[in-house]
C-alpha cells in the first residue's frame, strides 16, 4: 500500500565565529509517519521567503556552484534521494521549500518559519490512524450478519471471488435512486473494457469480444420473440421467431446502414449499401429460374414492368399492356451499352450521345426510310433496285446537304467504272482531283451551261487551269457557235517557253497590241528593282535624271536584260548592280557594272548562266565593274 507522505524539516544552523561564518547551512530530511526516509522526491526548489523567486544557494560554506531546483543529476547537488536528504548553504536564516513528486503529479511548498509536519495535498481527507484494510491470502470479507455476502481473494488462481450464501441473492451497483458507471477492464485499462454506462443506459464492449457459446441463445423481447443461436451441428445462424413476423427491420426509415454478407470465395460478397440506396453483387451470381420473373416497380407481387427468361429467351416486358416505358440511363446522364454480334469484336456500341457500329451490317430493305431531322427533313432510302435516293421529305428546294463544315471539310472520293479512275475532293488543300480519262463535266444546257464565277477581289491570279505534264486545248466547236473570246480588263499576257504559233485560217486583226520592252526611270536620282517578269526587255535612262541604278533580280537560268545609256549630260551615270550573294563576270558578290562615259547610245546585254552568275553576252561603249 502508498504510505501517506509528510515532510519532517529540520533546520541545522552552526556556530562558528562570527568572522569565519559567510553563509547559513540548512538541511531538510523528508520522512513518512514511521519515520522512513521518502524516496520518491524527485526535484527540491528553494525560494526566498516572501517572493517567488529562487534562492541564491551553495554547496559548502565557502560558496561555489549549486543549480536551484535541486535534483540527484544538477550542479553541485547535495541532494541524497535513498535518505530523502537535501542540504545546501545560503546568506538569509530564512527560505522556503518546494518538494516535488516523483513524475510531478504532486509538489507541497512549505515556509520554514511555520515549520510542522504536513501532509502532501491528496491526502488532506485522511481520518484516522489506519491507512489501509487488509484482507490476507484466502481469507473472507464477510458482509452481513450471516454471512449474505462473501468477498474473498483466492491467491492460488489469481482469483476475486464476490458470492451470495446461497442462491437467490442479488448484487446492485447503485440503487434505484443512486446510479453508477461500473467497469470491467481487461488488458490495457484504458482502451480494452466492458462498460454499463448509467447514463446512456448501454453496456459497451470496448475491444472485449462477447462470446456466445454453441446452441446458446440470445433472447429478444419480452416474451423471448426472437432468438438468435449458432447451430454448431449445420454451421447456421439462425434468427427465429417464435410467432410470425411481418419484418426483421435493419435500421430506420431514413437511418439506415451497411449489410454485407461475405461468401466462400476471399473478396466476394453482397452489400446492401444504405447511403447509396443499393444493393452490390460483388462476384456473386443472381439465379432466377425458368419462368419466374423479377418485377419492377412499388407494387410488390406485380409491379410495372417484368424480367423474365423462358427457353432461352430473355423477356422485357410490361405487366400491363402500353404502358411504362423503358429507359437506359436519364436525362444529362448516358450509360454506355454494348451489343454484341455472333463475330467476336463486332458489336453496336452507345456511348454519349453516339452510336458505334463495329463490325454489324445495317439493312434497310427497299422503300423503308434512314430518316433525320426533328421533322424527318431528310430521308436516305432505297426505293427501286441501284438507286439510293438523299431526299427531304417536303417537296422544296431549299433544302442543304452539307459534307464537312466551315473549315472543317472532309475529303470526297467518287469512283468510275473504270480501274483506278475516279473524282476527289481534298479538303485540306481545298482541290478537286480529276484521276483517269474522265470527262468531268458534261453539259445539256442551252444557255451558258458552264459557267465559272470567281466573285471575290483577287489581287493576283483568282482562276487558275495548270497541268504538270501535258498541254491544254480550248476547243470550241459548233461552226459559227464554236468562237473563242478572250477578255482581259487589265493586261494579258502570253508566254511561251518555246515557239508561238498563231495559225489562222480567215484574217488576223491585231488591234493596239504594244511590245513594252523598256524600262526607264520616272524620278532623279532613282534606284529600280527589277523582276523577272522584265526579263528580255531593254533598260535606259532618262536625260538629265541624274544617276541611276538598276538592280538585278535574284539570279535565274535564262534571264537576260539589255541596259542603254541614253545620257550625254554630265553626271547622268547608269550602274548595274547584282542581288545579294550573284556575280556578275565571275565579280564579286553583290557587285556592279557600270558606264560613267557621256557618249550616246552606250550598251551591255547581261544573261543569267544559272542561280548566281550573270555574264555579258553583248556591250558597246565603255562599262567599268566594281
Amino acid at each position: 500500500m502508498k504510505k501517506i507522505l509528510f515532510t519532517l524539516m529540520i533546520v541545522a544552523m552552526l556556530a562558528c565565529p562570527a568572522m569565519a561564518q559567510r553563509y547559513r547551512q540548512h538541511q531538510v530530511t523528508i520522512v513518512d509517519e514511521f519515520g522512513d526516509p521518502v524516496t520518491n522526491i524527485d526535484i527540491i526548489t528553494i525560494i526566498d521567503t516572501g517572493t517567488s523567486n529562487n534562492s541564491t544557494i551553495y554547496p559548502t560554506r565557502a560558496g561555489g556552484t549549486m543549480t536551484n531546483p535541486i535534483t540527484t543529476a544538477t550542479t553541485g547537488s547535495t541532494f541524497v534521494q535513498s535518505l530523502g536528504l537535501v542540504s545546501w548553504f545560503q546568506r538569509a536564516p530564512t527560505y522556503k521549500i518546494t518538494i516535488t513528486e516523483s513524475g510531478a503529479s504532486q509538489s507541497l511548498t512549505l515556509d520554514n518559519r511555520n515549520e510542522t509536519d504536513t501532509r502532501f495535498p491528496f491526502y488532506a481527507n485522511y481520518i484516522g490512524a489506519a491507512t489501509t484494510l487488509t484482507v490476507l491470502d484466502d481469507s473472507t470479507l464477510n458482509i452481513g450478519t450471516s454471512a449474505d455476502f462473501v468477498h474473498d481473494w483466492d491467491n492460488n488462481n489469481t482469483r476475486y471471488v464476490i458470492y451470495p450464501s446461497g442462491d437467490g441473492g442479488r448484487l446492485d451497483f447503485g440503487n434505484a435512486t443512486v446510479h453508477t458507471d461500473v467497469y470491467f477492464h481487461a488488458g490495457d485499462i484504458t482502451t480494452d473494457y466492458v462498460l454499463f454506462d448509467e447514463g446512456s443506459l448501454n453496456v459497451q464492449f470496448i475491444d472485449i469480444d462477447l462470446l456466445i457459446d454453441d446452441e446458446a441463445k440470445i433472447l429478444i423481447g419480452d416474451s423471448s420473440d426472437v432468438t438468435i443461436e449458432y447451430d454448431e451441428g449445420n454451421n447456421d445462424l439462425d434468427i427465429l421467431s417464435t410467432s410470425a413476423l411481418d419484418e426483421i427491420a435493419f435500421g430506420a426509415t431514413g437511418d439506415g446502414y451497411d449489410l454485407k454478407w461475405w461468401s466462400t470465395t476471399a473478396g466476394d460478397y453482397a452489400l446492401f449499401d444504405y447511403s447509396g440506396d443499393a444493393l452490390l453483387l460483388e462476384d456473386l451470381t443472381l439465379a432466377i429460374g425458368d419462368g419466374e420473373l423479377l418485377l419492377f416497380g412499388d407494387t410488390i407481387g406485380t409491379g410495372t414492368m417484368s424480367l423474365s427468361v423462358a427457353t432461352a429467351k430473355l423477356s422485357l416486358l410490361q405487366v400491363a399492356a402500353d404502358t411504362g416505358t423503358f429507359d437506359i440511363g436519364v436525362a444529362g446522364t448516358d450509360v454506355p451499352t454494348t451489343w454484341h454480334g455472333e463475330t467476336s469484336g463486332a458489336e453496336v456500341i452507345f456511348t454519349g450521345d453516339t452510336v458505334i457500329v463495329d463490325g454489324i451490317d445495317m439493312t434497310f430493305n427497299d422503300g423503308d426510310f434512314l430518316k433525320f431531322g426533328d421533322d424527318f427533313d431528310f430521308t436516305i432510302t432505297s426505293a427501286s433496285t441501284k438507286n439510293l435516293t438523299i431526299a427531304p421529305l417536303a417537296a422544296s428546294d431549299d433544302y442543304i446537304v452539307s459534307l464537312g463544315s466551315d473549315q472543317s471539310g472532309v475529303h470526297i472520293k467518287a469512283f468510275g467504272g473504270t480501274t483506278g479512275e475516279y473524282m476527289y475532293w481534298d479538303a485540306t488543300n481545298d482541290s478537286l482531283t480529276v484521276v483517269g480519262d474522265l470527262a468531268l463535266f458534261t453539259m445539256t444546257g442551252t444557255t451558258k451551261p458552264f459557267f465559272v464565277n470567281v466573285t471575290g477581289t483577287v489581287a493576283g491570279i483568282a482562276a487558275e487551269i495548270q497541268t504538270t505534264d501535258g498541254g491544254i486545248t480550248l476547243d470550241a466547236n459548233g461552226g459559227s457557235n464554236g468562237d473563242l473570246l478572250l477578255e482581259a480588263a487589265d493586261d494579258a499576257s502570253l508566254t511561251a517557253a518555246g515557239d508561238f504559233t498563231l495559225a489562222v485560217t480567215g484574217s488576223t486583226v491585231l488591234d493596239d497590241i504594244l511590245f513594252d520592252r523598256v524600262v526607264v526611270t520616272p524620278t532623279e536620282g532613282t534606284t529600280i528593282t527589277l523582276d523577272a517578269v522584265n526579263s528580255g526587255a531593254v533598260v535606259m535612262n532618262v536625260a538629265s535624271a541624274g544617276a541611276t541604278t538598276f538592280t538585278l533580280p535574284t539570279a535565274a537560268a535564262g534571264l537576260q536584260y539589255t541596259f542603254v545609256d541614253n545620257s550625254l549630260t554630265g553626271g547622268d551615270d547608269l550602274t548595274i548592280t547584282a542581288s545579294s550573294g550573284d556575280t556578275i563576270n565571275s565579280g564579286t558578290a553583290a557587285g556592279s557594272i557600270g558606264n560613267t562615259a557621256d557618249v550616246f547610245n552606250q550598251t551591255i546585254t547581261l544573261l543569267a548562266l544559272d542561280a548566281t552568275n550573270w555574264i555579258t553576252i553583248a556591250s558597246s561603249g565603255t562599262w567599268s565593274q566594281s
